[in-house]
Order: C-alpha cells, then sequence, then structure tokens
C-alpha cells in the first residue's frame, strides 16, 4: 500500500515516529505524491476540514483513495472531531462531502497494550532514560526517598499547557472518558508559590517545548530528585491512554498526582496506593488533597513496589519492541487488511 501523510498535524501520526516507519517499510510504500497514494493518513480531523477541498478534488479524480484519520490523541478527537466513536465521518463544505476512516482510541483496540502503553514505545529514548532511572530508583531505600522529598526545593511542579474554557470539562460517562486539562490548569493555578514550578504555554513561559532540542530530557533533568510532588494528569482520561507524564514523575523520584478511574490500565504498572489519585474529585478538592498530602510508611512502601515494578518492565528492550509490532501489526490490520510482519527493509 501507498500511504501520503498528510496535514499541518502529520508528524502526530503514530507511522510518522521514524521507529514506526522503519518497521512498516516491509508492508507500507511512504510516498511524497499525494496522487501516488492508495491511501492519505490523517492525524486530526480538522485535518481534512482545513483541506477539504484538495481532498475532495483527489478523491474525485480518484474514486478509491482511502482517506484515514489514524489519531493518538484522544483530546483532538472527544473536543474538534465530531462523533470520536463512530469508525467514519463526513468532512462537508458547500455542499461536497468528503468521507474519511476514524481510527482512534474509541474505534479500534490499535492502543489497547499489554504491556507499555503505545506513546512510550514512539521512541527508544524513553526506553532508555526510564530503564537507567527506575533501576537507580529501585536500590533506594524508604529513608532516602523521604530524605529527598523532604529536601525537594519543588515541592509541586506542572509540566502542561495552560487550557480554560467548559469545553476541556467534556464528559463521557459510557465510555468512561473525562476532559482534564481544564481540571489540570485549575489545580496548577490552585497550588500556591511559594516551591511551585509551573512549565508550559500559558503559564508565563516564553519557550515551546517543542522548540527545545530535547524536552524530554531537558524536563527530567529540571525535576530529578528535585521535586516533591509532580503532575502526571494527561489531558485526557481513558483507560488506555497514558503518555510520558506518569512514567517521567515516578522516574524523578517524584510523588506522582495522576487521575484514574478503577477500571484504568495503570493500575496493571503501578499500585494506586504509590501516587496521589484525584479521580471524581472536584478541583477544590483535588488542590485540598494534594496541600494536605502527607506520605506515610505505607504510601512509601507502595512507592518503592512501583519502582521495582517499573524497574521490571523497563528492563526488557525485546518485551518493548515487540509491543510496538503489535501496535504496527494493528495498524496494518485496518490499513491493508493484514498484520504487519515489523521487519525493516
Amino acid at each position: 500500500m501507498k500511504v501520503f501523510l498528510f496535514g499541518a498535524h502529520s508528524k502526530r501520526i503514530p507511522l510518522s515516529y521514524p521507529a514506526y516507519r522503519k518497521l512498516a517499510v516491509s508492508e507500507i510504500h511512504f510516498v511524497d505524491d499525494i496522487e501516488r497514494a492508495d491511501c492519505v493518513l490523517v492525524g486530526f480531523v480538522k485535518d481534512i476540514r482545513d483541506c477539504h477541498e484538495k481532498i475532495f478534488d483527489v478523491k474525485k479524480r480518484n474514486p478509491a483513495i482511502r482517506v484515514v484519520v489514524l489519531s493518538e490523541e484522544p483530546l483532538w478527537d472527544t473536543l474538534w472531531s465530531g462523533d470520536y466513536s463512530q469508525p467514519k465521518g463526513f468532512s462537508r463544505l458547500d455542499g461536497t462531502v468528503c468521507e474519511y476512516e476514524f481510527l482512534n482510541h474509541f474505534t479500534t483496540d490499535i492502543y489497547r497494550f499489554e504491556k507499555f502503553p503505545y506513546f512510550v514505545t514512539t521512541n527508544d529514548d524513553y526506553f532508555v532514560r526510564y530503564a537507567t532511572l527506575f533501576h537507580r530508583n529501585s536500590c533506594f531505600g524508604a529513608d532516602d526517598i523521604l530524605e529527598v522529598w523532604k529536601g525537594a526545593p519543588i515541592r509541586q511542579a506542572y509540566f502542561a499547557e495552560k487550557r480554560a474554557g467548559e469545553k476541556y470539562d467534556m464528559l463521557d460517562s459510557a465510555l468512561d472518558v473525562v476532559g482534564l486539562c481544564g481540571f489540570r490548569s485549575v489545580i496548577t493555578e490552585g497550588a500556591g508559590e511559594e516551591g511551585v514550578l509551573r512549565v508550559g504555554q500559558g503559564w508565563g513561559n516564553t519557550v515551546r517545548r517543542q522548540m527545545l532540542p530535547d524536552w524530554h530530557l531537558d524536563k527530567l533533568s529540571a525535576l530529578d530528585r528535585k521535586a516533591y510532588i509532580v503532575c502526571g494528569i494527561e489531558n485526557t482520561h481513558q483507560r488506555y491512554y497514558i503518555t510520558e507524564k506518569i512514567f517521567d514523575a515516578y522516574a524523578v523520584l517524584g510523588v506522582p498526582i495522576y487521575y484514574a478511574s478503577p477500571q484504568h490500565a495503570v493500575h496493571r504498572l503501578v499500585p494506586e496506593e504509590s501516587y496521589i489519585n484525584l479521580y471524581g474529585l472536584t478541583a477544590d478538592e483535588a488542590i485540598r488533597k494534594v496541600r494536605n498530602f502527607r506520605p506515610d510508611r505505607q504510601f512509601v512502601d507502595a512507592y518503592r513496589e512501583a519502582q521495582v515494578r517499573l524497574r521490571t518492565l523497563f528492563s526488557s528492550p525485546v518485551e518493548f519492541w515487540e509491543e510496538r509490532r503489535k501496535v504496527l501489526a494493528k495498524i496494518c490490520c485496518k490499513l491493508i487488511g493484514r498484520a504487519g510482519t515489523g521487519r525493516q527493509a
């Protein structure tokens, strides 16, 4: 199959990441001309709407061409993509209609991971960094950890864009989906000033993380053994949507803040008693819970168990790569009707 990666958000398509692209080349041929493609692959429904006329014209010349939205971001799907629970969608403009397939966290099993959440498999750097830090952290005793927390100059750390507005508070109880951007921003703002670090667009920082040579390494370096409580709350609460955020919090030896229902897959990774879970709380209740948090011996024991579990998880590169191959296989099933081999050409 010949695939053309299209749109302003094409760099956020799973197959755009070098790690996935190298694995896919035995099954998928990436072309740089949309006219030669069998499939136009888009990362965000908005990109279809923004370029509706161009895509409509291409489909007019080639009715067999497929338009597929392969989205890794539930925030985009739930807020700006119409009915995110349906596998097909329609873009309409001036009487013309463009049909597209919609592959996301809700319409496919692509992101239902076994051991490693999808996002951390997009770059080997995550594995290397976490393997190093979790191995180190798992060697610390309870008193060592408590000493780090007691002396941490950063009492609370929040790395996320400031977002406000009712749209960010979406709720879909049937699918156990909750918009968390607004909730997280209120908590960030309500944390106070002394010892609180806020990094992200809207908090007075002028450099976007995407402009940094290595934003992830920059974050780890800024927080490593310097932060007591570290926010790991995602943009959206969805059972299988877990990015680097909570891993970062554990990796820098901070106490993670997270938001997870009893059905959330994060419970397969770490004990629930090892982080501050804000699930079901109002923003004011959450602010108070974080402010009043004091780790007891039971919490520290669970936290140490989490570090051991994460050390074990990030000790097998073979299993890490296998998870990546499984994601690719599911993508290939959707695009070409069979599982990809995951062999590099």
